[in-house]
C-alpha cells in the first residue's frame, strides 16, 4: 500500500535546497529540513532565529519583504564556497499559522550570466596576448588567484595577497621599492577605494631582467559578497620606454637650460598623474619626492581640488586628442612668496589605453610677476587701454577693466563700430597714416559708450607688434567729455574777455576837455555784466572816475574824491588783496610801465568775484612824476572757476574717490620717482582685519565709513607732505615712509601705527573694534626696485595675518623665520 508523505517529509527530500519556516508572530523557527541543518548547525527547531544570518538581522532575506509577499536575492556562501539563490515568501504554514518560508538553492545562471562566462573565456585568451600577468585579489580576505601568468614572477595559482606584493617588490630596483610599498599594501588600497579611487597605475623596473613593466591595479566591490577586490594587470613596456628616452632627449634639447627638470605623466579621463620625475624636477618644486607621492601622485597636489581642476581640465581634454600639454599654476612657498610653474608636455605613447606624456617643468615666476605687474598697471591706468589689430573692424585683442566699463566691449569685438559715425572717416584716415608711416596716433574724437551715448575721447596709439602681416597697436583712451564741455565754456568766456580786454592796448582813448576824463570809443560789449570798466585816477587830487559799467557790476559810483581814504574804509576790495592794490599803486609811482594783476571785488551779487586790472601810468613831459593812472577792470570770475574745475578734475583722476588718498597708479608713479632719486625709506603694506565681517554684519555704508575713518587716521599719523599715502584697493592701504634709516626706528613707528588702528570706531549706536595687519620692507636693503619692494612688503603682511593679525612684520623677520 502506497504511503502518503506529509509536507515535512516532502521538504526533507528536496536535495540541494534548504528550507526554513519562521513564524511571523515571534520569528520562531517552526521547521527546517536536513539540508538547512547541514549548512548551519546553529539552526534549531523551536528557537528564535535572531542573529543566525551573517551580518545579523541586517541581511535577513525577510527584512525587506514588506507587502511584496516574495523576495529573491543572490549571495555568496562561505560555508559551501558557492553562489546561491535565496527566496523568501509569506505563507500560511499548514494552512493555519502566518509564517515566512526561506529556501536556499544553488544559483541558476541567467542568459546574461551565461553570455558573460563565454566572454570571460575569450577575455582570458586576450589578456594572455597583452599582459604578462593578471591576478585577482580579495583585499578583504588577503587572498589572490592567478588569472594568467607569463612567467615573470614565480607564483602559486593562489595564496596571500601580501605575499604577492612582497614577491613583486623583490624584483624591483632599490629606488622603486619605497614607492611600491607606499601604494601597494592592502591597507593603502582599501583606503584608496574608500576615497573613491578606482585605479592605481605605476611603472616598475625589474632589476635582474632589466625590463620595464606597467602595473595597473583596478579596484571594485564584489557583486555578491560586497568584499573589495582588485585586479592587477602587468604589461611589458620596455620598448616604449626606449622610445620615450629618445623623445626625452629631443624635448630636453629644445629646453637645454632646464635639462633634467622632467617628468612622465599619465593622463586619464578624470585626472593627470606623475608617474616619475627626475631629482631636478622636485628641486624646482622645492619638494621631497616622497612628500609628492604621499599626495597620491596627482599633479598640482598643493592646490585645493576645485582650483586644481581649473588648471588641469584643458590638459585632460588635450590628452584625449593626444595634443601637446600646457598648463601654468601657482604655488605658495614656505616663505610666503608665490611661485608659478609651467609644464610643457609631448605625447610619447600609451599605457593601459591612456596617453603618456613626457614634460619639462619650468619656473616661470619672473615672467608671471612681470605679467601680473603689467596687468595691474594695465588696469590701474586712469583711462581705457586696449590692444587692437588694425584690420577692417579693428578687432580687440586685449582690454583693461576701465575700457570694458567705458565701451562694454572685450576680446574679439570690433572697435570701429564704437566710433561715432561722423568721425569714422577722419579716424580711418589717421589709422591708414599710422599703418603706412609706422607713426604714433593721436586725436580727439567722439565715440559711443556702453549706453550708446556720445562721449569725447582723447585717443593715443602706437604700433605694438605685427601678426600675420597686420599691425597690432596699443591704444590709450581718456574720457575728456567734461574737459571738452569746460573748454567750450572757457572759449566762450575768453571770447567775451578778449572782446572787452585783450585789445585794450590798441583801443582809441579820447580825452574830454569839458569833463576832464578819458573815454574808450569802442566800449560795446553785448553783455553788460561782462563789459570792461575803464577808469582814470588823478594822483595829485586823489580822484577816480569810472565808466557807467561800474554801477552794474560792483555797485560803485562813477566818481570818488579822496579815493584812497574811501577805499581803506570800504570793503569793496577783498581784504587779502589790498596789498596787491597797494603794490600796483607804488609800482606806477616808480616806473612808467603797464601793470596787470588779478584781485577780488565785492559785486552787486553780494559775493567777491575775480577781476583783472590793467593799469597804464601817465607821467609828465619830463618823466619825473606820475600824473594819472588810466586802465580797465574786467570780470574774469567765470574764467577762474573753469580753470579751478579743470585743476580739480585732473586731481580727482589721481585720487581714490572714497578716501581722497592717492590711487594705486599715482602711488606707483610717485614712489618710482623717489626711488630714482635714491630716496631711502620703507614701503608699508597694511589692511583692516576682518573687514568683510564689517560689511556682512553692519552693511556696506558702515564699511565705507570705516575705510574713510582709517584713511583720516593715516593722514593724521603720517607726514602727508613728506610720505606717500594711498589706498591700494579694498581694505588695503599702502605708504612709502621717507627717510627712515634704522630697523629700530621703523619698529617703533609701526607699533604706534597699530595703536592708531586700535582706536575704537563709533558712529551713534554702532561701534567696531578696528585692528590692522602690517607688513614692511626697507629700500634698498630688502629690494632694489618697486615691484620687488611691493612683493616683499606683501609677504611680510601675509605673515602678520597668518600669525593672527593685529601685528606688524618686517621682511627681515620672514627671512629669520625661514
Amino acid at each position: 500500500m502506497k504511503t502518503v508523505m506529509n509536507i515535512e517529509e516532502l521538504l526533507d527530500v528536496l536535495g540541494d535546497t534548504s528550507v526554513i519556516v519562521i513564524r511571523q508572530q515571534d520569528e520562531k523557527i517552526l521547521y527546517l529540513n536536513k539540508k538547512a541543518k547541514e549548512i548551519n548547525p546553529e539552526f534549531q527547531k523551536n528557537t528564535i532565529c535572531h542573529g543566525l544570518w551573517k551580518g545579523k538581522c541586517e541581511n535577513c532575506p525577510i527584512k525587506n519583504i514588506e507587502d511584496k509577499k516574495y523576495n529573491k536575492t543572490v549571495v555568496y556562501s562561505e560555508s559551501t564556497n558557492e553562489i546561491i539563490d535565496i527566496c523568501a515568501m509569506s505563507i500560511l504554514w499548514k494552512g493555519i499559522t502566518p509564517a515566512f518560508v526561506i529556501t536556499m538553492s544553488p544559483h541558476i545562471a541567467t542568459e546574461e550570466e551565461k553570455e558573460s562566462e563565454i566572454a570571460k573565456s575569450w577575455l582570458t585568451h586576450a589578456l594572455s596576448q597583452v599582459y604578462e600577468m593578471a591576478v585577482v585579489n580579495n583585499l578583504s580576505k588577503n587572498e589572490y588567484v592567478v588569472f594568467h601568468n607569463g612567467g615573470i614572477i614565480d607564483l602559486p595559482e593562489n595564496g596571500k595577497t601580501q605575499v604577492l606584493f612582497d614577491n613583486i617588490e623583490k624584483k624591483l630596483e632599490e629606488d622603486y621599492k619605497e614607492n611600491w610599498r607606499s601604494i601597494f599594501s592592502i591597507e593603502n588600497l582599501l583606503e584608496s577605494f574608500q576615497n573613491g579611487e578606482k585605479k592605481v597605475l605605476l611603472d616598475l623596473y625589474f632589476e635582474k631582467e632589466k625590463r620595464w613593466f606597467s602595473c595597473g591595479c583596478f579596484l571594485l566591490e564584489s557583486t555578491y559578497s560586497k568584499e573589495i577586490l582588485s585586479i592587477i594587470l602587468v604589461r611589458d613596456i620596455t620598448e616604449s620606454k626606449h622610445k620615450e628616452k629618445e623623445q626625452q632627449i629631443q624635448l630636453e634639447f629644445t629646453h637645454s637650460s632646464m635639462r633634467g627638470a622632467s617628468g612622465k605623466y599619465l593622463v586619464t579621463e578624470e585626472d593627470i598623474y606623475l608617474l616619475e620625475g627626475s631629482p631636478q624636477y622636485f628641486e624646482v618644486l622645492c619638494m621631497e619626492e616622497k612628500e609628492y607621492y604621499e599626495l597620491k601622485g596627482k599633479v598640482l597636489p598643493w592646490l585645493e581640488e576645485a582650483e586644481r581642476r581649473k588648471y588641469i581640465q584643458t590638459a585632460i581634454e588635450n590628452g584625449k586628442n593626444r595634443e601637446p600639454l600646457l598648463w601654468e599654476a601657482p604655488r605658495k612657498m614656505s616663505n610666503g612668496m608665490v611661485h608659478w610653474f609651467q609644464l610643457q608636455g609631448m605625447f610619447i605613447g600609451e599605457q593601459s589605453g591612456y596617453p603618456v606624456y613626457y614634460g619639462i617643468l619650468l619656473d616661470t615666476s619672473e615672467r608671471k610677476r612681470l605679467e601680473i605687474e603689467q596687468k595691474a598697471t594695465f588696469n590701474s591706468l586712469p583711462g581705457g587701454v586696449a590692444k587692437i589689430r588694425l584690420d577692417d573692424r579693428l578687432t580687440i585683442l586685449e582690454v583693461n577693466d576701465y575700457f570694458f566699463e567705458m565701451f562694454g566691449k572685450t576680446t574679439g569685438a570690433g572697435f570701429f563700430s564704437s566710433i561715432y559715425s561722423i568721425d569714422r572717416k577722419i579716424a580711418q584716415r589717421e589709422f591708414d597714416k599710422m599703418i603706412q608711416q609706422h607713426s604714433r596716433f593721436k586725436m580727439e574724437l567722439r565715440m559711443l559708450d556702453a549706453r550708446e551715448e556720445i562721449m569725447w575721447i582723447h585717443l593715443e596709439g602706437n604700433e605694438f607688434s605685427i601678426e600675420n602681416g597686420i599691425p597690432v597697436c596699443l591704444f590709450v583712451m581718456i574720457d575728456i567729455t567734461n574737459y571738452i564741455e569746460m573748454r567750450l565754456q572757457l572759449e566762450e568766456v575768453k571770447e567775451k574777455y578778449h572782446k572787452n580786454i585783450a585789445g585794450s592796448n590798441h583801443r582809441i582813448l579820447v580825452y574830454d576837455n569839458n569833463h576832464d576824463h578819458f573815454e574808450f570809443i569802442d566800449e560795446a560789449a553785448d553783455e553788460q555784466y561782462y563789459k570792461s570798466i575803464p577808469f582814470q585816477y588823478h594822483v595829485k587830487d586823489d580822484k577816480i572816475v569810472f565808466s557807467e559799467a561800474i554801477k552794474n557790476q560792483i555797485g560803485m559810483k562813477i566818481c570818488y574824491e579822496n579815493f584812497k581814504q574811501w577805499l581803506l574804509q570800504s570793503n569793496v576790495v577783498f581784504q587779502g588783496d589790498m596789498n596787491i592794490l597797494k603794490n600796483i599803486y607804488n609800482q606806477c609811482m616808480i616806473d612808467n610801465i603797464s601793470i596787470k594783476a588779478q584781485l577780488r571785488f565785492l559785486t552787486i551779487n553780494g559775493s567777491y568775484e575775480w577781476f583783472e586790472i590793467h593799469c597804464n601810468p601817465l607821467w609828465d613831459e619830463n618823466k619825473k612824476q606820475c600824473l594819472k593812472i588810466v586802465g580797465t577792470l574786467v570780470n574774469i570770475n567765470a574764467l577762474r572757476q573753469m580753470q579751478s574745475e579743470a585743476t580739480t578734475w585732473r586731481e580727482r583722476a589721481r585720487r581714490d574717490p572714497l578716501t581722497g588718498l592717492y590711487n594705486r597708479a599715482i602711488f606707483r608713479e610717485k614712489v618710482l620717482a623717489l626711488l630714482e632719486e635714491d630716496t631711502k625709506g620703507a614701503l608699508i603694506f597694511m589692511d583692516v582685519d576682518y573687514f568683510k565681517k564689517v560689511n556682512d554684519t553692519l552693511g556696506h555704508a558702515i564699511g565705507d565709513d570705516v575705510l574713510l575713518t582709517v584713511a583720516k587716521r593715516l593722514k593724521g599719523f603720517f607726514r602727508e607732505s613728506e610720505d606717500v599715502i594711498a589706498r591700494y584697493g579694498g581694505d588695503e592701504f599702502i605708504v612709502f615712509l621717507k627717510n627712515v634709516c634704522t630697523e629700530q626706528d621703523l619698529r617703533k613707528k609701526l607699533q604706534q601705527l597699530l595703536e592708531v588702528f586700535r582706536e575704537k570706531y563709533q558712529r551713534g549706536d554702532t561701534s567696531w573694534n578696528i585692528t590692522g595687519s602690517v607688513g614692511a620692507a626697507f629700500y634698498p636693503q630688502d629690494a632694489s626696485d618697486y615691484q620687488m619692494l611691493l612683493e616683499k612688503a606683501d609677504t611680510a603682511l601675509y605673515v602678520s595675518k597668518n600669525k593672527g593679525r593685529d601685528r606688524f612684520t618686517l621682511y627681515s623677520d620672514c627671512n629669520n623665520e625661514e
